[in-house]
Parts: C-alpha cells; sequence; structure tokens
C-alpha cells in the first residue's frame, strides 16, 4: 500500500454536520449535497480569482482569441469554459497539443502545420490546458448572477506574457 502524506489525505475530506452511518439511506443525499457545495464554492473561487485578475488586466484573459494564444504559449493555469453543448465555436489544429489557433493560415505560419484541421474551441482548449498542466473548471450556463457570469471563455493564467 502507498501511504498518503497526512496533507493531501485530508484535503479532500469534508466533515458533514450530521452524524451518519455508512449504512444509513440518507448518507447517499447528504455527501451529493456536500459534494454540490463544494463544487459551487470552487466555481465561485476561482470565478472571483478570474475578474480580479481581469479587472487588473494582469494575469486573466477573456474571449476565444486570446485564450486560445495564451493556451498555446502555455501560460493557462485554469481554463474557464461556459457548460455550453451546442457551441459551434470552433479553433483550428495541429497534431501537438500547444498547435491551437483561431485559423488554418496561423496554424501554417506559425508552426508549419501543413494540414490543419478544425475542432470544437472548447475541446481544442481543454487538450491544450491539459497538456500543460492546467485546470479546468466549467461555468454552468445558467449560473446565478455573480464573478465571471457573462464569460464563455476565458484562463487564469500562470505568468503575463
Amino acid at each position: 500500500m502507498i501511504g498518503i502524506p497526512g496533507e493531501m489525505a485530508r484535503a479532500p475530506t469534508v466533515e458533514t454536520d450530521k452524524n451518519t452511518s455508512i449504512d444509513a439511506p440518507e448518507l447517499e443525499s447528504e455527501l451529493q449535497r456536500v459534494l454540490e457545495l463544494k463544487t459551487t464554492e470552487r466555481i465561485m473561487n476561482v470565478a472571483e480569482r478570474f475578474d480580479r485578475e481581469l479587472a487588473h488586466g494582469e494575469r486573466a484573459v477573456a474571449g476565444l482569441a486570446a485564450t486560445a494564444k495564451a493556451a498555446r504559449e502555455g501560460r493557462v493555469e485554469t481554463l474557464l469554459l461556459e457548460d455550453d453543448l451546442d457551441s459551434d465555436a470552433r479553433l483550428w489544429v495541429g497534431p501537438d497539443p500547444a498547435e491551437i489557433a483561431m485559423s488554418a493560415e496561423e496554424l501554417r505560419d506559425e508552426f508549419g502545420v501543413k494540414e490543419p484541421r478544425a475542432e470544437r474551441a472548447d475541446a481544442a482548449l481543454a487538450r491544450a490546458a491539459a497538456a500543460t498542466d492546467g485546470e479546468l473548471v466549467i461555468l454552468p450556463s445558467n449560473g446565478p448572477e455573480g464573478p465571471a457570469q457573462n464569460i464563455h471563455v476565458g484562463a487564469v493564467l500562470r505568468f503575463t506574457a
């Protein structure tokens, strides 16, 4: 058995306000409630940080073109995507995850990609972010008023260009 350092083992641990045994029927609903609460808390924290960094014009970008450029440069720490299954936004990609652009010509000129292909923008951005160990946060499309509410795609950056 591989040991997990104490702090890492405690990080995902959450105490509930209910005394529930492992075989109690209400355990599943309590776990679902806590999971939804923690997910919402995480989204709000990232969205607030995004808004703060964007307002200062520093370590955040908004919009497809700016986010694609940041992903191409490996600067995406956290990618924010709106949960939109019907999105028709496209980016052009090459075989390497960092080969991502707004047009096929841009890929050919900057990377020498001979056969660029169009791909869903959300998939291309997620692939590029994952290749550089970036995080992905899905913003609910019908979320409440608050941080990052009008952002369809954006990123918190590791560093400025």
